[in-house]
């Protein structure tokens, strides 16, 4: 089936952090100035010969989702937060709307350069929501990354919206 969110959805529960002041830029996938087949805007495209496309019609909410598809290489859609000394010694997650029908091969990671709290997908024939384990950066933490992660070996994955609730900050 077509992994697009039938319309209207009208009785869906609305994670309120996702739309209400996430440190995440363009979590939505919603800017893509540089055109559509360069990253978001805000966001970072790594990994040796990684390729990223604006996606308009496998989306989950939206008008587009982040097609990232890999080669030789992890590919990674990533962004690093900005005035992280608001996030130290508070506890974050991250959660991402993803699609990939084989498990293992998507990754949502949050990292502070030390510490990887990772999440894989399951593999589905829907959007699957993934939720990293908590991490609490301290007081040395020079970095605080949210990022995508699509296996080695061509394969693709869809991002849909990636955002860090902000409870408690």
């Amino acid at each position: 089936g077509n992994p697009r969110a039938p319309f209207p959805v009208l009785l869906e529960r609305v994670d309120r952090s996702q739309i209400m002041g996430s440190p995440v830029q363009n979590g939505n996938m919603y800017l893509w100035t540089a055109g559509a087949s360069a990253a978001p805007d805000g966001w970072t495209l790594g990994g040796a010969s990684a390729a990223v496309a604006r996606e308009g019609t496998i989306t989950r909410r939206g008008f587009y989702s982040a097609k990232i598809t890999s080669a030789s290489a992890v590919a990674t859609l990533s962004q690093s937060l900005t005035r992280i000394g608001r996030f130290r010694s508070k506890t974050l997650i991250a959660k991402a709307w993803v699609f990939n029908s084989t498990a293992s091969e998507v990754t949502l990671r949050l990292t502070d350069g030390t510490t990887n709290n990772d999440k894989a997908n399951a593999g589905s024939s829907w959007w699957e929501l993934l939720e990293t384990a908590s991490l609490t950066p301290g007081n040395g933490t020079t970095e605080i990354t949210a990022s995508i992660r699509v296996a080695t070996g061509t394969k693709i994955g869809y991002v849909s919206s990636l955002w860090i609730p902000v409870t408690g900050l």
